[in-house]
């Protein structure tokens, strides 16, 4: 889910300054290259980093947006390919409010013309369990967004977001009962089908905002500017995994925060524009 910018009539002949844009998506995230042993070079220590090279690719299957139009493509379409590294700082890191070790990163790049560096804690939750999604140890990942009046359906601005809200997008999804994309409960889809209980469950939690940041090309910053990040990884053990067959799931959300418009009353800030992601991924080998 995306919202961006435009200045357009709707199917209605309402006008917005932006359209929300929604997609339902294949992905494949492969893992390779193993990074071992890596030092920064420090006075009077050293720090020593291990990681994986990761690639991720999406392809769009179908996609909809609030003004009904194809301003984007709405049928199958490749939308992402990012290379990048997940790292383990081995020493020299930082702890978090909670009082965990800062001692996960994220480097991630992408042919918009941006650069991602996310650092953050993992952690280890004992089966069996399983995703929690209403807790405030992943963040604020609310889907509407921040400096454009209230921040709740009966504002007349977020007509798109009540449109989605009111019919959820359901994709190509014909399954009894899937109750489709609510842009207002925008994690809801991830407890669908997951196989709960899990045998256990590792969480990643990573930010921009701890000590990271986003680079972006020109264009980007003039249209639609990528400011800060937020991943949140569920690593899952599903039941009857083994070691000789291991069975595990890989679920994530991701907001991104574009900036673009001046903030209603107070036009020296941006809105703050929510682009979420959401996937389940399962292992293959």
């Amino acid at each position: 889910m995306i919202a961006l910018p435009v200045d357009a009539a709707n199917a209605d002949g309402e006008r917005f300054k932006f359209r929300l844009l929604l997609n339902q998506f294949d992905e494949t995230l492969e893992f390779t290259t193993h990074v071992l042993g890596v030092p920064n070079r420090g006075n009077p220590d050293d720090q020593t980093i291990n990681g994986l090279k990761y690639t991720q690719d999406v392809v769009q299957q179908i996609a909809i947006d609030s003004m009904g139009s194809t301003i984007s493509p709405t049928g199958s379409a490749g939308i992402h390919h990012e290379p990048g590294f997940f790292l383990r700082l081995l020493n020299q890191f930082h702890n978090d409010a909670q009082g965990r070790a800062m001692d996960i990163a994220r480097l991630g790049t992408i042919p918009h013309g941006d650069a991602v560096a996310a650092i953050g804690s993992a952690f280890d939750v004992p089966g069996p369990t399983d995703i929690s999604l209403a807790t405030g140890a992943i963040g604020d990942f609310s889907a509407l967004p921040l400096g454009a009046g209230p921040r709740d359906l009966s504002n007349p601005y977020l007509a798109p977001y009540k449109m989605f809200h009111d019919a959820p997008f359901k994709g190509t999804v014909t399954a009894p009962g899937f109750p489709g994309f609510d842009p207002t409960d925008p994690l809801a889809l991830l407890g669908l089908g997951s196989g709960t209980p899990f045998k256990s469950m590792t969480v990643i939690i990573l930010d921009t905002a701890n000590s990271g940041g986003i680079t972006n090309l020109p264009f980007v910053v003039e249209q639609a500017n990528a400011t800060s990040m937020r991943f949140v990884m569920w690593i899952e053990e599903l039941e009857g995994s083994t070691p000789e067959a291991p069975k595990f799931q890989l679920q994530y959300a991701q907001r991104v925060m574009l900036e673009f418009f001046p903030a209603f009353g107070n036009p020296s800030s941006l809105i703050q524009w929510p682009h979420i992601s959401i996937n389940t991924l399962q292992l293959t080998t």
